[in-house]
């Protein structure tokens, strides 16, 4: 497609993409209000509850009004210790409750015209988040907190953005 009429218009683009897919890490609960040593105290371990996350596809239907609040990981795994002098035996992180994964694709494409000999016309095109996911957010790890274990909101980070540019150089 580097010949004829349909070449110099169809020929000749230089594309490039930047991917990025970050696995969520791992949540952290932990119990406010109860402070010990200026830090937030760890929560108690429920015995024989198994621990999970997930449900992740069950957060984008409530944010499109279709669906409604479900848990993403297992909130009954963990007990209030009571007291501020009581420290919890939660661990600081579980690797089998981890967050939402952020999944991000940018693609970029450029094309350089020959107008004459020393005379170019450039043409870029550049997409941010260029297929649009939704980002929710990390669900609630308090268990103090009423909306422990979901995700009740959405990272306003951008939509899908392009950006056009022609550059003329002679």
């Amino acid at each position: 497609m580097n010949t004829g009429a349909a070449g110099r218009l169809l020929g000749g683009w230089e594309v490039a993409a930047i991917v990025m897919y970050n696995n969520g890490g791992t949540l952290q609960i932990g119990q406010s209000g109860e402070h010990f040593l200026n830090g937030v105290n760890r929560p108690n371990v429920m015995p024989g509850a198994k621990m999970w996350s997930g449900h992740w596809g069950d957060v984008k239907p409530y944010f499109e009004g279709k669906g409604s609040l479900t848990p993403v990981f297992s909130s009954n795994a963990f007990a209030n210790t009571g007291s501020q002098f009581n420290l919890g035996d939660a661990a600081r992180a579980y690797p089998q409750m981890r967050g939402p994964w952020y999944p991000v694709e940018d693609f970029s494409a450029m094309k350089l015209f020959h107008v004459t000999e020393s005379s170019s016309f450039s043409l870029r095109m550049d997409y941010f988040d260029a297929l649009n996911r939704t980002q929710i957010g990390w669900p609630t790890t308090d268990i103090n907190n009423s909306n422990f274990g979901f995700v009740n909101y959405k990272f306003n980070g951008g939509n899908r953005q392009g950006q056009i540019e022609g550059r003329f150089t002679f």
